[in-house]
């Protein structure tokens, strides 16, 4: 069974893996080979370190791989830990580079390096009470959301 929170919304059950959903534990990744994808990377993350919550390899506006990742962990242990088995370990013969990033700072740089800082989307149909606290919540589930 799976542990968590489960929090009433509407009348449902929503299940929050997070104990403290406002706090992520993320780790940034750079110098990754462009040929690697995600589920290699997960795979390798989840072998040296252990559980992995999310990964998700940065592209550029045609779809190619900027050479880093964000790996979210459910425990700051495990990003802790991450940081140290991590940084340096060859991937294909590159080194990869890994630093703790829970605000997501390296990541918004990396991103606007590559120019998609500016990429938006639009929501309708919301209720008139969704705030953009809870949006924001519920976006960064995909991933960093400026």
């Amino acid at each position: 069974m799976r542990r968590g929170r489960r929090k009433t919304l509407r009348g449902g059950n929503h299940f929050e893996p997070y104990a403290n959903p406002t706090k992520r534990y993320r780790a940034f990744l750079t110098n990754i080979p462009f040929d690697v994808k995600w589920q290699s990377l997960k795979d390798l993350v989840k072998e040296k370190v252990g559980k992995v919550t999310y990964v998700e390899l940065l592209m550029d506006a045609e779809g190619k791989s900027r050479g880093c990742a964000v790996v979210e962990f459910k425990m700051q242990e495990s990003m802790e830990k991450a940081a140290e088995v991590l940084n340096k370990h060859s991937l294909s013969g590159r080194p990869l580079k890994v630093k703790e990033d829970s605000n997501g700072g390296h990541a918004r740089r990396a991103m606007q390096k590559a120019g998609r800082l500016g990429s938006t989307g639009f929501v309708a149909n919301l209720g008139y009470k969704a705030g953009w606290k809870k949006l924001k919540e519920v976006f960064s589930m995909a991933g960093v959301v400026v």
